[in-house]
């Protein structure tokens, strides 16, 4: 009868394989936990920010209806502009503190937008970790801005050097606002949403970025479909336009 006893509490007890073996597998659940919220994280804060780009494309609609020359916003840094995407854009948005324009945040005293513990607001992604430690926090900053190629002098006819939604060919296709590395600096195009000598990257949720369209809507884009180290600013890439003077593809129009 003891010896009975004395063998079933041995067989009770973990051998420390055993025990090696249940570590190890606590340890590999964790391992897959800790990624799984991870992605699950990232995957909000893109769509935080893909929904920020949606709201702009929203307010971008309704600022072209309302012109009759339906001519796009620039995309330069002057807090004071009356032409600038940041000044003209949220007078359509819901009024909140997050949706005031930059001139108006100026004349009120309130500090511009920059990247920071707990910032959050319709001009910043929630995923921008740019350090704003020596930064001027009443200078122009947003992880959002415009195509270079809405303004500019390389625009050749039947385009205006500032484009308006009608000489579009591909409004669906066009890219008209983007997120960026330096979000101190106005304007992006192909060529700037890398910086190869920093490693400072727009695509910033896991690989891939958030564009919004001349046609109002807001998309995510893998890297790899888009971009390549080397790419000329005049080039379109894939099935997106930056470049209006080129159709799709880099054919010429």
């Amino acid at each position: 009868m003891n010896r009975c006893q004395t063998r079933t509490r041995r067989d009770a007890g973990f051998t420390l394989i055993e025990l090696m073996i249940v570590v190890g597998i606590i340890g590999i659940l964790a391992g897959l936990m800790t990624g799984a919220i991870g992605y699950v994280q990232d995957s909000a804060r893109r769509n935080e920010c893909l929904n920020n780009l949606r709201q702009w494309g929203g307010a971008m609609s309704m600022y072209l209806d309302e012109h009759r020359s339906r001519t796009f916003p620039t995309y330069e840094t002057t807090i004071a502009s009356d032409t600038a995407w940041f000044n003209v854009l949220p007078p359509y948005l819901e009024k909140t503190a997050n949706t005031m324009s930059y001139k108006d945040m100026a004349a009120q005293g309130r500090p511009i937008p920059h990247p920071g513990e707990g910032s959050k607001g319709i001009f910043l992604c929630p995923s921008d970790d740019t350090s704003a430690d020596d930064m001027d926090q009443n200078a122009y900053y947003s992880s959002y801005t415009m195509n270079t190629w809405v303004n500019d002098e390389s625009n050749t006819k039947p385009r205006s050097a500032r484009l308006r939604d009608s000489q579009l060919k591909f409004p669906s296709a066009f890219v008209v606002m983007s997120e960026t590395c330096h979000g101190e600096q106005g304007g992006v195009d192909l060529s700037t949403l890398v910086d190869e000598e920093t490693g400072d990257s727009s695509f910033r949720h896991n690989k891939s970025i958030n564009l919004l369209f001349a046609d109002g809507h807001a998309a995510t884009h893998a890297q790899s479909a888009i971009w390549q180290s080397g790419t000329a600013r005049e080039t379109n890439m894939g099935d997106l336009q930056w470049n209006p003077n080129k159709d799709l593809k880099n054919q010429n129009l």
